[in-house]
């Protein structure tokens, strides 16, 4: 591989795509052909899970090593901002981990830098069928005909309410869901809200960065957008029409109509777990936490369809395995059969509120008994990824980041926008 692309890499890293808080349980560690006290297989797993989401990885990894006689799993959870950095590094030092966590988003950038590998043998070889996996995750992440990831989950945007407000602003249909069906009624209910509410806000939503831009394009797809750039011309594609019409439909939430409270960026979940909103634009990763705040008090639903086409903005955490000379072949097995067994018992994963990627799970009594779950899990039809591009959400991140951000808060106008979003673009693929 390339050493000068590996440390462009390290200079030009952000993580886009997680959602993840940015808990730290261990710092790095080596791994590979190790046995433990007890004579079994350890395989060192990184992963960036923190909050709510790494006391669930916790408890799955505890599960599994109960149920092996053979294998001990050792999950080491890395800061959520530097994880992609840091596995990088391990590799060019050749102190990888066995297993390691990506984005699905960000498995072709892992490639292109060579820190990851094909997997297509070692899946095979413990009974992992991608066919049977759902979404777009094993499309993406297949490279030159080869996989490189193994799909965890999926994770989209969601919208919630306080089911205690929401009746009180009369709000609701005759069936508890929120009484609109496109983007002139979303705009009039919260309007509502704001004439009556005092200092209760009608939306929550964070003010900068992967959030709104997460809003912004599924409302962009909605409208029937096409994909933001062409990885075979090379050229950005981006629908201006539909361009500055959407980034106006979210600048008007911000600015013209303005329910949504300035200044939000961290902690916006509290804001609406406090009963400070209504309702509550984020994601799969904040369901465990606002339930255990909120108990029967929130309700959910996949993000609504406002326009003509579903689309929703979407990923996936997904098993990969890290370029790693050290690793012997029976670790590699041992790897792979933690991977089987968390996918096949998916279900135990999704108590962080990510949804299964084998339908058999989805449908399965464990994720029907799980609160919520039910009320959103078809956020599955709708799905959208980003599609992959290590030039653009690597090199360009900042930029463009900028560019919508300047968007919400008045400093540049949709038309503006569009034509620094197609220089960027452009210019990164150059």
């Amino acid at each position: 591989m390339k050493k000068g692309l590996i440390m462009m890499m390290l200079c030009l890293i952000f993580v886009f795509v997680s959602a993840c808080t940015t808990n730290t349980n261990s710092e790095n560690a080596s791994s590979g052909n190790t046995k433990d006290a007890e004579g079994k297989t350890k395989v060192v797993f990184w992963n960036l899970f923190g909050g709510g989401d790494g006391a669930v990885m916790t408890d799955v990894v505890k599960q599994f090593n109960e149920a092996q006689q053979d294998i001990e799993v050792e999950a080491i959870t890395q800061e959520w901002g530097e994880f992609y950095t840091k596995l990088t590094t391990s590799v060019l030092g050749n102190k990888a981990p066995d297993l390691a966590i990506s984005h699905a988003t960000n498995v072709l950038l892992l490639k292109t830098v060579g820190v990851i590998q094909p997997l297509d043998d070692e899946a095979r070889h413990v009974g992992i069928d991608f066919s049977k996996f759902t979404g777009e995750s094993p499309e993406i992440t297949t490279i030159d005909g080869d996989h490189y990831a193994v799909p965890m989950d999926h994770h989209a945007m969601l919208l919630f309410w306080n089911k205690s407000l929401a009746e009180q602003f009369g709000v609701l249909d005759d069936n508890g869901q929120p009484n609109f069906s496109n983007y002139d009624e979303f705009v009039q209910i919260m309007l509502k809200i704001k004439e009556q509410g005092g200092d209760i806000a009608p939306l929550d939503v964070r003010g900068k960065g992967t959030h709104p831009f997460r809003f912004w394009y599924s409302i962009y797809k909605q409208m029937g957008g096409e994909d933001l750039y062409d990885n075979t011309t090379n050229k950005a594609t981006i629908d201006p029409e539909i361009g500055v019409k959407s980034l106006k439909a979210v600048y008007d939430l911000f600015q013209t109509h303005k329910v949504i409270p300035e200044g939000i960026d961290k902690n916006n979940a509290e804001i609406f777990i406090n009963g400070q909103a209504v309702f509550f634009i984020s994601g799969t990763w904040d369901v465990n936490n606002l339930y255990k705040g909120m108990d029967d008090n929130v309700s959910v639903m996949k993000f609504p369809q406002l326009f003509e086409n579903p689309g929703i903005y979407a990923d996936s955490h997904t098993f990969v395995l890290p370029v790693n000379p050290n690793r012997d072949d029976k670790t590699t097995e041992a790897a792979m059969t933690f991977v089987k067994w968390v996918t096949d018992n998916g279900w135990k994963w999704s108590e962080a509120g990510h949804l299964p990627t084998l339908e058999q799970v989805m449908q399965s009594e464990e994720l029907r008994e799980q609160p919520l779950r039910e009320d959103y899990k078809d956020v599955v039809n709708d799905m959208v990824f980003l599609k992959p591009n290590p030039k653009v959400w690597f090199a360009s991140y900042n930029q463009l980041m900028d560019i919508f951000d300047g968007v919400w808060i008045n400093k540049f106008s949709p038309e503006e926008a569009v034509k620094k979003i197609e220089q960027v673009i452009n210019t990164a693929l150059e």
